[in-house]
């Protein structure tokens, strides 16, 4: 009977990775929305708002989305580590087959340091060096990062970087990629836009228009150079050819762009079970609750987001591995030789060293 249910789950995870097939691959899962940063270019609502499900709500979501196909999934928030129960959560996600990735602020791996040796991939969020960093993030944010990465790294836990670039880092890149180098961190580079931060964010220069294209062909030399830019070169020129600086999503497809597959390939879960079509549109009413009508029925219901291309580079990469093309699996193969190979080497061996004392 084990045997016939390993079967049937790894048909699922087959026709999830086909890219016509209504049946999602990516699933991105907010713990909490609780985080405690305030970081001044961010345009969520993560300082109030702590509601969040227990472990048995959360075992019932993933174990739905795991029935569904999913088999990548990224924990979130917020700041996940804040979430009471996110050893349990690690456990059951990756008791259940996920691949399993996770972002934080690096301000609690120390806490959390035995489960997150668990994890396939460990994500920290860092804009600059220590001063400039700083003033993005607040106050010790980078010493608290730093600190974060080296206990993960010498725990034997594969790490990548998230940076959000405005116009206070342009000029900081070289310093994060350095250390991504340093961690053999693949580095995840996205503009602010000026659109997406609004009024609110007054306080933030954001970038468009003209001073953001010398900085995407910075991007791109700077990948070309060897240096660990995650995305693709063809999404950082996809991002400098948007049609449209005044806004970040249009509802038709932009020539030569991936087709979207947000809501067929990719999902997005909210801290308390409401799964949207896509990060960018999780608003009511195009949720849908998996603890009241169960995950499938939830998908089944997704309605598809009245859009059609997006700007930001995590959603073309996503869209364009889901639909098969060549340069986004061209670099992540790159980055799974460089970066993770030797790491899954390492630690294969540490295993086995220890195992023979």
């Amino acid at each position: 009977m084990a045997r016939l249910k390993k079967l049937v789950q790894n048909a699922r995870d087959v026709r999830s990775v086909l890219p016509h097939t209504s049946s999602p691959l990516i699933a991105l899962y907010n713990v909490t929305e609780w985080c405690n940063y305030r970081c001044g270019y961010c345009v969520g609502s993560y300082y109030a708002d702590r509601d969040m499900m227990d472990l048995d709500q959360i075992r019932e979501v993933l174990t739905g989305l795991r029935r569904l196909g999913v088999k990548l999934l990224g924990l979130a928030g917020g700041e996940p580590l804040l979430h009471r129960d996110i050893d349990g959560v690690i456990e059951i996600a990756k008791d259940l087959g996920f691949v399993v990735g996770l972002n934080t602020n690096g301000t609690l791996v120390s806490r959390h340091l035995e489960a997150l040796k668990r994890l396939d991939s460990l994500t920290f969020s860092i804009d600059a060096s220590a001063e400039v960093n700083d003033q993005m993030r607040g106050k010790g944010a980078y010493k608290d990062a730093i600190n974060g990465m080296k206990l993960a790294a010498e725990a034997g836990i594969s790490l990548q970087i998230n940076t959000v670039l405005t116009r206070d880092n342009i000029d900081e890149l070289e310093a994060v990629l350095k250390l991504g180098q340093e961690y053999k961190a693949p580095v995840s580079i996205s503009p602010v836009f000026e659109n997406v931060v609004g009024q609110e964010r007054e306080g933030v220069d954001e970038l468009h228009g003209d001073p953001l294209a010398p900085v995407l062909e910075k991007i791109i030399r700077l990948k070309e150079q060897g240096y660990p830019v995650r995305f693709s070169k063809k999404t950082y020129e996809r991002v400098a050819n948007w049609p449209d600086p005044a806004v970040d999503k249009l509802p038709e497809r932009v020539e030569g762009y991936p087709r979207c597959v947000a809501g067929q390939k990719y999902i997005f879960i909210s801290a308390m079970g409401v799964m949207y079509p896509c990060a960018l549109h999780s608003q009511p009413p195009m949720g849908q609750d998996c603890l009241k009508m169960g995950v499938e029925e939830a998908y089944r219901a997704l309605e598809r987001p009245q859009c059609e291309s997006c700007r930001w580079p995590c959603m073309i990469e996503f869209h364009s591995m889901c639909t098969w093309e060549l340069d986004a699996f061209r670099s992540q193969f790159t980055n799974f030789l460089q970066y993770r190979l030797p790491h899954m080497l390492q630690s294969s061996a540490w295993v086995a060293a220890a195992s023979a004392k």
